[in-house]
């Protein structure tokens, strides 16, 4: 296999998160790239020599993976009950899923350590820059769009278009627990797939009135303290994340 193994459509990913496929959608994309040039297989006997030193599961586990993925709709069976790989185009119609970026796939991403917080990541990731550009064309509209580009042009490095994401924000969009998405999360800024800096915000009071800040934020899961003499605010649930891997050229 070569290391870059193209594109994985954001929203197919963000579907296997949400409907509880990873473990099925990894055994389909290390087929798709063991037959990339084909696109399909007649031995599962074969497929499975081809694939297991890759997938590192069992025969058994191998053969259940492809039924499942035949009755997802991921895979196709002929006549000749050979087995044929769906498209990614194919698979966004079935779903009805929007057209969103791909990212890069490399050959690192196809590990079990790597394959769930490599999606986690880009799902994360893209939600943030979604968020970001709509804070961006917000800024944009003000004034006319002429007029709002010098001002951004000027500003950019004063302003944060980073909206802040929560686990519970991003677990009503995955539909899987909090604890969960925080595990992926940290593995997936291990990896490198995202980074992310927690959620502080700058009062403009100083140090003297810390003990008043702490007080009024003590019931809302708020946290102040203190930095070169003023007063910021954080949230230890929220972080501003930024999707570090590659999304294809267009």
């Amino acid at each position: 296999m070569n290391y870059h193994l193209g594109h994985i459509p954001v929203s197919l990913i963000n579907e296997v998160i949400r409907r509880k496929w990873s473990t099925y959608f990894r055994t389909f994309i290390v087929l798709k790239y063991e037959y990339t040039n084909v696109a399909f297989f007649k031995n599962k006997e074969q497929a499975y020599n081809d694939t297991k030193d890759v997938l590192n599961i069992n025969k058994r586990t191998f053969k259940t993976h492809l039924k499942k993925l035949v009755n997802l709709g991921f895979l196709g069976v002929d006549k000749n009950q050979s087995y044929y790989i769906r498209s990614y185009n194919h698979l966004r119609t079935a779903f009805g899923l929007k057209k969103t970026h791909k990212v890069e796939f490399t050959s690192k991403e196809l590990s079990e350590n790597c394959f769930t917080p490599y999606m986690f990541g880009v799902v994360i990731g893209y939600i943030a820059l979604k968020k970001e550009f709509k804070k961006i064309w917000e800024v944009l509209k003000k004034g006319g769009i002429n007029q709002s580009q010098k001002i951004l042009k000027i500003q950019k490095s004063k302003l944060d278009f980073k909206s802040p994401l929560s686990a519970s924000y991003l677990k009503s969009i995955l539909g899987v627990s909090k604890s969960y998405i925080n595990k992926q999360f940290n593995k997936a800024a291990d990896l490198g797939y995202i980074f992310f800096e927690k959620d502080c915000r700058y009062t403009g009071l100083t140090d003297s009135h810390i003990s008043h800040i702490t007080e009024l934020y003590e019931d809302c899961g708020f946290y102040a303290f203190c930095s070169g003499g003023y007063i910021y605010t954080s949230h230890p649930n929220r972080c501003k994340a930024t999707l570090l891997y590659k999304k294809e050229k267009r």
